[in-house]
């Protein structure tokens, strides 16, 4: 699906206006770490699913997730 249809759904048929996506939204400082830190902090946390932190190691926001089967991954993404 397109980017625009996406949008259509989301737009309340009463009022025109978007409807809220997001029960919550949250901000918070991103502190550097290595993997290994963020894997302790996500852990210290209390965090099951996931942990957000600035990777010293590659200068980017990552992502560090627990999968279904209990091991982690590690999304990195670069800016296109």
């Amino acid at each position: 699906r397109s980017a625009s249809e996406v949008a259509e759904e989301i737009i309340d048929d009463e009022t025109g206006e978007l409807s809220p996506l997001f029960a919550k939204r949250k901000k918070f400082t991103l502190y550097p770490m290595s993997e290994d830190e963020a894997l302790v902090q996500m852990r210290n946390l209390g965090h099951d699913n996931f942990f957000i932190f600035y990777n010293v190691e590659t200068g980017r926001i990552n992502v560090l997730y627990r999968r279904r089967n209990g091991s982690y991954g590690l999304i990195d993404p670069e800016v296109g």
